[in-house]
């Protein structure tokens, strides 16, 4: 099951949020959110931050759908003979 994404959040809760600009148009950003990834990152590039935000969410929605499969799929082999193979 996709966990929906809130669409926006309520303003009482909201943080300053920065605008940005690019070739898809005005981005509005939480400085506080940016300001904590770019920290965990221990990076100063605001770029890269996003992309790697996107890769995240792009891998966490595609790790949904390989989930959707636990059950369905059939499997034949020796589970203790494969361990053992490649534990050489």
């Amino acid at each position: 099951m996709q966990t929906p994404l809130p669409t926006q959040m309520p303003t009482s809760l909201a943080n300053p949020i920065s605008t940005m600009r690019d070739d898809m148009g005005k981005l509005e950003i939480d400085q506080q959110l940016m300001q904590e990834a770019l920290q965990v990152a221990d990076s100063s590039d605001q770029k890269f931050i996003i992309e790697e935000g996107l890769k995240l969410l792009v891998q966490r929605y595609r790790q949904q759908e390989i989930r959707k499969l636990r059950g369905k799929l059939q499997w034949d082999g020796e589970l203790d003979e494969m361990r053992q193979a490649h534990a050489i």
